[in-house]
């Protein structure tokens, strides 16, 4: 910050003290909410990587035959 202000606007004290409450109030929790949502993304990447596994093995060989007889999936 004193890079910014540079020599001629330092910080008081006060500002300081108003700099730290604000960095409390709003990066923090920011930082707590962008780490649920990387969680919450990865958590929706693995249920859908899953989802395509159990499509795939579902679709090989014999179970192919009975879950297009159904049509529940176009034939390839």
């Amino acid at each position: 910050m004193k890079r910014i202000r540079g020599k001629k606007l330092p910080l008081t004290a006060v500002g300081v003290h108003a700099l730290r409450d604000e960095y409390t109030r709003t990066i923090e929790p920011a930082r707590a909410l962008g780490a649920e949502t990387l969680t919450l993304e990865r958590t929706l990447s693995d249920l859908v990587n899953q989802a395509f596994t159990r499509a795939a093995s579902i679709t090989s060989g014999r179970a192919r035959k009975q879950f297009h007889q159904y049509q529940f999936l176009t034939p390839l």
